[in-house]
């Protein structure tokens, strides 16, 4: 299959409160939309992918996604794109983009989703082919750091429409966190809690909150990364004092390498969380997943401040891993969606699988 045309455009999407995590804060989803044309057989196919940026949590923003897109192209136009593997994908961009996850990202996607729809299969039995569709996948349903009255408010509008877990975001004030846990908890009964603390909280002080939260009886999932990633061995300090909650590392875990570092713990974390654009691609997302399986970890599947196309994008890979801590939530959180199709969704309940490709098209102007 031949590469024929990319482009890149902008995907701002407002979301109806803002979305503030320990380090950063999103109005507006600093996106990039990337669309490539391959042909096949002389009959052209369109893929698309997001870029989703999040600074400071990626290093590129959507200039740098543009720029990076616009430089790489020259070279790529005309060459064939002809497996669906990373190495069929490096072949294809060489040293391109080689420092540029979140744009690499975006592009192997959309070359993904049209090499899946020219094959007539969904992405996700593209990555595995013995996968028998569609697949169901249970998302929990992110709190953003927002005033206590509103949490709680969306806490009771998102457990009406079927969502039983949260994801809190943490790790700017430890006492205001607690207050908001323990007022949650006390509102929505059957609560299941996810912690984010986007590496804002000190070994001490995301021990002293988790076990606050379990003395008040909080059903703790998870705790994804509570401590900063340059903080070598804060992750397995938490994870060591935290018997039975497995700590899931984010920021800590980029690369093969990252990975590597943490299977070498003595106390090793209980497990990874899978981001398309950290990670530089979904088979790289894919590949560090079935590893981490393999040796024992969870696996978590999230994504930045993404649309409908990277959460449908995120479910198929989440698909790909039984017991899965899927974090699909945010296109819920968009005053609007630009996109149809891709997962089909029931409160909680993720169907994924129908179509092909991620099986997402932009939404026909009315």
């Amino acid at each position: 299959m031949l590469l024929r045309t990319v482009f890149a455009s902008r995907l701002a999407v407002p979301l109806v409160d803002p979305f503030v995590i320990a380090t950063a804060r999103v109005d507006v989803t600093p996106s990039v939309l990337v669309r490539v044309e391959l042909e096949h057989d002389g009959v052209i196919v369109e893929g698309l992918g997001e870029g989703a940026c999040l600074p400071p949590v990626t290093r590129e923003t959507p200039e740098h996604v543009f720029a990076s897109i616009a430089s790489a192209c020259p070279e790529l136009l005309g060459k064939s794109f002809d497996a669906p593997n990373i190495e069929a994908f490096r072949s294809l961009l060489g040293d391109a983009l080689m420092d540029a996850p979140v744009a690499r990202a975006a592009l192997q996607v959309a070359l993904l989703d049209a090499w899946s729809r020219a094959n007539h299969m969904h992405i996700a039995r593209m990555l595995q082919p013995n996968m028998a569709l569609p697949v169901e996948v249970v998302s929990d349903m992110t709190l953003p750091i927002l005033p206590l009255e509103r949490m709680v408010e969306l806490a009771l509008q998102w457990r009406a429409k079927g969502f039983r877990t949260f994801k809190v975001k943490v790790g700017k004030d430890l006492d205001a966190d607690l207050r908001v846990l323990i007022e949650v908890g006390s509102k929505v009964q059957d609560a299941r809690f996810r912690l984010d603390a986007n590496e804002g909280y000190s070994p001490r002080e995301a021990l002293h909150l988790a076990n606050a939260c379990l003395r008040k009886g909080l059903v703790l999932e998870c705790f994804e990364q509570p401590c900063a990633r340059a903080d070598e061995g804060a992750l397995e300090e938490v994870q060591a004092g935290l018997a039975h909650v497995p700590v899931i590392a984010d920021e800590s875990c980029r690369t093969e390498a990252d990975l590597d570092r943490l299977l070498a713990s003595k106390h090793r974390v209980g497990g990874i969380n899978l981001k398309l654009v950290k990670h530089g691609g979904l088979l790289e997302a894919h590949a560090l997943g079935v590893r981490a399986t393999r040796e024992g970890l969870r696996v978590m599947v999230g994504g930045m401040v993404e649309t409908r196309l990277g959460m449908s994008t995120a479910a198929a890979l989440a698909a790909c891993f039984p017991g899965v801590l899927a974090d699909l939530d945010t296109a819920w959180l968009l005053a609007h969606d630009p996109f149809t199709g891709g997962y089909e969704a029931d409160g909680e309940r993720y169907t994924v699988g129908h179509g092909m490709g991620h099986g997402v098209q932009v939404r026909a102007a009315s």
